[in-house]
C-alpha cells in the first residue's frame, strides 16, 4: 500500500471519528476501506467497536465487507465465525434463498 493511499485512508477515519452519530453505512464504509487495502485486523477491529458501540449489528454489507480480511488474515476460526454468524443472522435477509 502505497503512501497516498495510506494518507486518503488516514484522512478518511479522521472524518469518521468526528462524526457525532455514526450509522451503519459509515460503519460499513470504514470497515470495507480498511479490509480493501490490506488492514484486515483494524477492520475486523472496527467491526468489534461497531457491535460494543451499539450502533447496529453487522448485516449482510458488513459481511461482504470484511471478507476480504478473513481472506487475508487466514485464520479459520475467524473465517468460520464469520460465517456462522452470516448463516445465524444475514442470509435470511438478503432475498437470495
Amino acid at each position: 500500500m502505497g503512501f497516498p493511499i495510506c494518507r486518503q485512508i488516514d484522512e478518511a477515519y479522521k472524518m469518521f471519528d468526528k462524526m457525532p452519530k455514526r450509522d451503519l453505512v459509515s460503519w460499513n464504509t470504514v470497515i470495507s476501506v480498511y479490509a480493501q487495502n490490506g488492514l484486515a485486523r483494524i477492520s475486523l477491529e472496527f467491526v468489534v467497536q461497531m457491535h460494543e458501540e451499539g450502533a447496529r449489528r453487522p448485516d449482510s454489507i458488513t459481511i461482504v465487507s470484511i471478507l476480504p480480511a478473513v481472506v487475508n488474515i487466514g485464520s479459520l476460526r475467524i473465517g468460520k465465525a464469520v460465517h456462522g454468524y452470516a448463516m445465524r443472522t444475514c442470509i435470511q435477509n438478503v432475498g437470495l434463498w
